[in-house]
This record gives C-alpha cells, structure tokens and sequence, in this order.
C-alpha cells in the first residue's frame, strides 16, 4: 500500500530529502540521461509529495504556489521504474490535484510534461499550450488546468 505524504521542506527529515534527491537523479539524470542542474533553488519553497512503500520512496511530486497569481506548478513527478504501470501517476495527480485546491485559493495548475506523457495529464483536464520545447534533451510541452469554484 503506497503511502502518500504532502510535506512543507522544513518538515522533511534529512533521510526524506536524501531519499527525494536520490529517485530524482536515478530517473531524470541516469535513466532519462537528462542532464540539468536539479537542485534548483525552489525546493526550500515548495511542498513535496512523498509516495512511500514499505519504507522506501518510490514515487515523488513538488507543488510551488504564486499567491499573487493565484496559480500552483506541479514538478519534478517522478516514480521508480519499479512501480510504473501500476497507475500510482494517477493515485499521485488526484492527490496532488486535491491538496492544490484544498490549500490555496488557486485558480491555475500548471506542469511541463514529457511530449510523449501529456496524454496522462490531458485525462485530467490539463490542456496543452505553446509548443514543444527542449528540457535537459527531452521534449516538453507546457500544459494547464483550471480550477473551477476558486
């Protein structure tokens, strides 16, 4: 059972953030070979989903608010190899979705997504806009939700 923590970056614990650094790299830069300066800045000022199965993270999202634009970014989605196939994504994205518009007054929910996986998220309600572009030697395409009642 895939246990499933939002967590502000002061409440993680240091084995939490090691964790979070290790699947990112493990995925994004050896798996996918894509290489980009990962620690970025906004980590200190998002919160992070923890998706944790017995004991070990295998699956991992950060949400950055803008108060003043009313919007959320969903990033840095990520599940282990492991565990792909199994729509954990979706378990992710419909508790990602949930906390955005629990805890904000957020009228937008943005997120780049893989060329290749905006599909998932066009399931959801997120609609492309613009075009393609190159992220650490992947396509990406922007995409976005709005939220309804905010």
């Amino acid at each position: 059972m895939l246990d499933l923590q939002i967590k502000q970056f002061d409440e993680l614990a240091l084995s939490e953030l090691y964790a979070l650094l290790k699947l990112r790299m493990q995925v994004f830069m050896l798996e996918q070979k894509s290489l980009y300066l990962d620690i970025d800045g906004q980590d200190n000022s998002s919160y992070h989903l923890l998706g944790v199965d017995q004991g070990e993270l295998v699956a991992y999202a950060r949400i950055t608010f803008d108060q003043i634009l009313n919007s959320a970014n969903i990033g840095r989605f990520v599940i282990d190899k492991n565990y792909r196939g199994m729509k954990i994504g979706n378990l992710i994205l419909n508790r990602l979705l949930e906390y955005i518009t629990e805890n904000a007054a957020i009228q937008l929910v943005t997120l780049n997504s893989q060329v290749a996986a905006q599909d998932i998220y066009k399931k959801f309600g997120f609609e492309p806009i613009g075009e393609p572009f190159d992220d650490g030697g992947i396509l990406h395409i922007k995409m976005q939700k709005e939220i309804r009642g905010s």
